[in-house]
């Protein structure tokens, strides 16, 4: 969609001559997009992919703290040595998930390399969490079927 803009100019054009007036239309077309230097781009695709882990992250990291809820509320009551080390593990967990959050929530971009060794070290803690907390939901439910 296209707006026109109309311009009165009044110009002198000579001492003698008197004032002519012209009219110039311009066109401004909302179409346009300003150039984009490779930086800027650059810096919006880093934008884009911490945000891209952030959301996928932020999505794990609150399954975890649900689940970490779930098991310490199962084994809220019962106080056996092998529960109490079951709700150490579970503090233990927790600690870790609440890291991994702060950890995605400061990250402060240096770089491509820093990027990605961040992302693979933050992936790589992520994974381990996971499997820790399924390691634990397994031996909880077999416990519970006892």
């Amino acid at each position: 969609m296209s707006t026109v803009l109309i311009f009165s100019i009044n110009a002198a054009v000579s001492k003698n001559a008197g004032i002519a007036k012209t009219n110039k239309i311009v066109e401004n077309t909302n179409n346009l997009k300003p150039a984009i230097s490779e930086d800027q781009k650059e810096y919006i695709e880093k934008i884009e992919r911490y945000e891209s882990l952030k959301r996928e992250t932020d999505k794990i990291l609150a399954e975890n703290e649900k689940t970490i809820e779930s098991l310490k509320e199962e084994h809220k009551y019962n106080r056996k040595n092998a529960e109490m080390a079951i709700n150490e593990k579970l503090m233990e967990l927790e600690n870790r998930n609440q890291d991994l959050n702060k950890r995605i929530n400061d990250y402060t971009d240096d770089g491509i390399d820093n990027w990605e060794s961040f992302k693979f070290e933050f992936s790589k803690d992520m994974n381990q969490m996971g499997e820790e907390l399924k390691g634990i939901s397994i031996k909880n439910s077999n416990q519970l079927k006892k």
